[in-house]
């Protein structure tokens, strides 16, 4: 089985469905998992439909494959530019090209780059003790290396 044809069937089912395709893996054996998104959140209902939609588009007779879905999970980092608009208004951490580890909050995208904010302590310009400075960093998509959502519990 062609993993195109795969990624092709999947991504027009999670249409249907409102979601994306963020990653594909082919396993040995003709197993595939593949990894969907939402605006929304994903469901077992959206899956399984999914799956179902997929698996009636072949003859499993003549085309025995495996196929594995699943939401990206909690620590993942973003592949697709919808998972930055999903994450807007939420806490991320981006890894930059230039080796630096920023955390704050998302606070815009656009189709050239991100936005975040976020508090840091420092020094007061006069006298002892620190106040608290609101950081506001613009980063290219270029300058990204890896987002991930972070969670605080």
């Amino acid at each position: 089985m062609e993993i195109q044809r795969i990624r092709a069937a999947v991504e027009a089912a999670a249409e249907q469905h409102g979601a994306f395709v963020v990653g594909l893996k082919a396993l040995p054996g003709d197993r595939f998992t593949v990894y969907v998104d939402s605006m929304e959140a994903v469901t077992v209902e959206m899956l399984t439909k999914i799956n179902r939609e997929v698996t009636g588009q072949f003859d499993r007779d003549l085309e025995d494959f495996g196929l594995e879905l699943s939401s990206p999970g909690m620590g993942s980092p973003f592949t697709e530019f919808r998972q930055y608009l999903k994450h807007r208004g939420r806490a991320v951490e981006v890894r930059t090209t230039d080796g630096r580890t920023l955390r704050g909050l998302l606070s815009e995208v656009d189709d050239q780059g991100i936005e975040l904010r976020w508090t840091e302590r420092q020094p007061k310009p006069v006298g002892k003790g620190k106040i608290d400075v609101e950081r506001i960093e613009r980063l290219g998509f270029d300058a990204i290396k890896e987002t991930k959502r972070t969670y605080a519990f």
